[in-house]
């Protein structure tokens, strides 16, 4: 199957620090590849892939821009529509789809952020022609009436992270610095539980949530910042963690971190809402909980999670290759819809 992956132009793919779904679009991509299909990659020129490479801009673009996008899109789909590309697998949002709707290849878009007033309405714009795959039975529910195909859970790959079932005695607290992720719910809970925490992430900005709630708390022994890391020292960080702790408040559409977390045998706390019940086994990989008193007491009884068990659930459930494997029965579908589309048009009986 000759196969186009559109990725970002903000981020390299995979990228060099952030950018989580550019690393979604490498694994992806990757897996393709060692299953045999021709695959072309639509990102930046500094990307890293064993496929084929296809860009408009040398070097990420950084700043969030929709002309950057839209041109990056355009410019991406004139290429696809002069080559015999089988399927188009898209994973740009919002202004991005634009030039999708035109492009005559079938397609699908993975939507990969949650809802947002003004790209659900670009979304339902263009969604009688486009069609949508989402990461989470929850995130499909939050918004029915887009034009669905299919569900597909994020997918990493799991040797990339490294396996350790001797943890230290720290709790991690690993996502972006600001009131909806939590980080300051984390050391209430931390300081109850008589655990250390250590906090990594970039801080959001305005920087007023981290000088006024996090900042006057660390103390560099039982609450230590380490800053924002890149892919090493995050996967040391959850290699060495007795725990995730991720009291997210957010009704998120997949949370990235607890796979990676459970992929170095390192068990999740997070509350029971959005996609985490999808994600996380409770009392197996981790746990489910409600309000900050339940949260406490998991902190306290974590060390009864199996490191192996953790793993185990990834490589089974979330690897990079079942993903790979669930987007090709999604191809074939799109694939064999579209054929006997045409089918159909062309026995449309004409009248003189």
């Amino acid at each position: 199957m000759r196969i186009a992956q559109i990725s970002s132009c903000y981020h390299r793919t995979p990228p060099a620090g952030g950018g989580g779904i550019e690393w979604l679009v490498s694994y992806l991509t990757e897996e393709l590849v060692a299953m045999g299909h021709e695959v072309t990659l639509f990102a930046t020129g500094d990307s890293v892939t064993r496929a084929g490479l296809w860009y408009l801009y040398e070097a990420p673009t950084g700043a969030y821009d929709w002309a950057d996008e839209i041109e990056h899109a355009a410019r991406a789909c004139e290429y696809i529509a002069a080559r015999d590309f089988d399927i188009v697998h898209n994973h740009l949002f919002s202004l991005g789809l634009a030039p999708l709707y035109l492009c005559e290849v079938p397609s699908i878009t993975t939507m990969h952020l949650g809802p947002h007033q003004v790209w659900s309405t670009v979304h339902k714009a263009v969604s009688r022609r486009l069609q949508f795959v989402s990461i989470s039975r929850k995130q499909r529910e939050r918004d029915p009436k887009l034009n669905w195909i299919g569900t597909v859970h994020n997918g990493v790959n799991v040797d990339d992270f490294p396996y350790d079932e001797k943890k230290e005695d720290y709790l991690l607290f690993m996502g972006r610095i600001n009131r909806e992720k939590g980080p300051h719910l984390a050391i209430q809970a931390a300081k109850k539980a008589g655990r250390r925490l250590k906090i990594a992430g970039p801080i959001d900005l305005p920087a007023t949530y981290f000088e006024e709630q996090i900042a006057p708390m660390i103390d560099g022994t039982s609450v230590e910042y380490v800053g924002e890391v890149n892919f090493d020292q995050k996967a040391d960080l959850y290699r060495r963690a007795s725990a995730l702790v991720a009291p997210t408040t957010a009704e998120e559409s997949f949370g990235m971190v607890f796979l990676e977390a459970m992929s170095c045998g390192t068990p999740v706390i997070t509350f029971a809402i959005g996609a985490a019940p999808e994600i996380i086994l409770h009392g197996e990989t981790g746990y489910l909980v409600t309000d900050m008193a339940e949260f406490v007491d998991a902190i306290r009884k974590v060390d009864r999670i199996s490191a192996r068990t953790c793993r185990e659930h990834v490589q089974r459930t979330f690897s990079s290759r079942v993903m790979a494997e669930r987007y090709v029965e999604i191809y074939e579908k799109v694939l064999a819809e579209h054929k006997t589309g045409i089918t159909q048009e062309l026995r449309r009986p004409t009248h003189a």
